[in-house]
């Protein structure tokens, strides 16, 4: 595949008009990168099972906000693989 079949498929998809969910599961890492986005690292902040749950009820309840067709869910954090057991109940 070139360059410009890649472009048209990303075109293709859905013309660009999806809303991006981020949820941040997790500030918790082991690593220390200088460079790292995420400013007080710890362990203790996590997101619960209920608030993810009532997130996505939210979106999917009110399709007059959310009206895109497709919703894309994106999972960071400090290292969000950490908390990869509640990524896995929500996808």
């Amino acid at each position: 595949m070139n360059d410009i079949e890649i472009k048209a498929d990303e075109i293709a998809w859905q013309g660009g008009r999806a809303r991006e969910i981020t949820f941040i599961v997790t500030k918790d890492c082991q690593l220390a990168c200088k460079y790292c986005y995420l400013v007080g690292k710890n362990s203790q902040e996590r997101m619960s099972w209920e608030v993810a749950k009532k997130t996505i009820d939210y979106v999917l309840d009110n399709e007059w906000y959310f009206n895109e067709e497709s919703v894309i869910w994106d999972f960071i954090g400090g290292e969000p693989f950490l908390e990869i057991d509640l990524i896995a109940i929500l996808r």
